[in-house]
């Protein structure tokens, strides 16, 4: 029967569990931050602005932001300094 945990610390599976848990998400971190970051340049328009439903997706650009910082960043950390 096939279990989830790997046989042993091998060099595959360290290296597997390393960008999965440190790496990617600083990738994630970085992409949505660029395109939140433009989503809400564009929306933030003087005509785009009179629209409620711009206002709330230029909200909506910032919460998803902060929560990639939250989220993603906090598994990172704890996969480069060891710390839980």
């Amino acid at each position: 029967m096939s279990s989830w945990s790997p046989s042993g610390n091998s060099a595959a599976w360290i290296r597997a569990e390393l960008i999965v848990t440190g790496i990617l998400p600083i990738i994630l971190v970085v992409f949505g931050t660029i395109s939140n970051l433009l989503s809400a340049i564009a929306l933030a328009t003087k005509e785009s602005r009179k629209s409620s439903t711009n206002i709330y997706l230029i909200f909506l650009c910032i919460v998803d932001t902060l929560s990639l910082y939250q989220w993603n960043l906090d598994y990172a950390v704890i996969q480069f300094t060891g710390l839980s």
